[in-house]
C-alpha cells in the first residue's frame, strides 16, 4: 500500500513478455491506471484483430469487487474502407455479463478491496466475426455507480507476441 500523500509521485509500469522468445521481442506494455481513470460510461476498444492466426481475451475490471455489477458487451464488425466510401460498423451481437465479486480479509481481519473482474476469451458466443477482419468492442457498465476499465489482449498463435488494445480517452 502507498501512502495517499505520495500517490502522484509513484510511477508504475507493467510488461508481458515471453521469456522463451526474449531475443525476438521485448514484450508489450500493459496499461497501469489509477482509480480516477475508471469510467462510468462506455469504453470502446477499437481495431481489434479478428482472424484465426490470433486469439483474443477481453478483460474488464471494476473498482469495487464487493458490489455486484453488470456490464454490457457489444461487438461490432469493421469493414475495410474502399476508396472514399465510408462503411459503418455492423453490430454483430450484444450480451450482458456479471463481474466476478470477491471479498476477503487479510490475517489481521481487515477487509481488502479487490476489483470486480470479467475475462472473456471467446467472443464467438456473443457474435461470430465471420467476414470481418477487425472488431470494435464496446463495454458499458449497466449497474448504477459502477466504474470500469477494460482492455483486449491479442496473442499471435505462432509467435505468442501479445498486443494490448486499451480504450482511447
Amino acid at each position: 500500500f502507498i501512502d495517499s500523500r505520495f500517490i502522484d509521485r509513484i510511477q508504475i509500469s507493467l510488461r508481458a513478455q515471453d521469456l522463451s522468445r526474449q531475443a525476438q521481442t521485448w514484450g508489450t506494455a500493459l496499461p497501469v491506471i489509477r482509480g480516477t481513470e475508471f469510467a462510468d460510461h462506455v469504453l470502446s476498444l477499437n481495431d481489434v484483430r479478428a482472424d484465426p492466426t490470433s486469439r483474443m481475451t477481453l478483460r474488464v475490471y471494476s473498482l469495487d469487487g464487493t458490489q455486484p455489477a453488470t456490464v454490457r458487451v457489444s461487438v461490432y464488425g469493421i469493414k475495410a474502407v474502399l476508396g472514399l466510401d465510408i462503411v459503418p460498423d455492423v453490430l454483430l451481437g450484444v450480451r450482458e455479463f456479471p463481474l466476478r465479486t470477491v471479498s476477503t480479509s487479510d490475517p489481521s481481519g481487515d477487509v481488502l478491496t479487490i476489483p470486480g473482474f470479467l475475462e472473456l476469451s471467446q467472443l464467438d458466443f456473443i457474435a461470430p466475426a465471420g467476414g470481418f477482419d477487425r472488431l470494435r468492442i464496446d463495454v458499458l457498465p449497466v449497474s448504477p455507480g459502477t466504474r470500469i476499465w477494460a482492455f483486449v489482449s491479442v496473442t499471435n498463435n505462432e509467435t505468442q507476441h501479445v498486443t494490448i488494445i486499451a480504450p482511447s480517452l
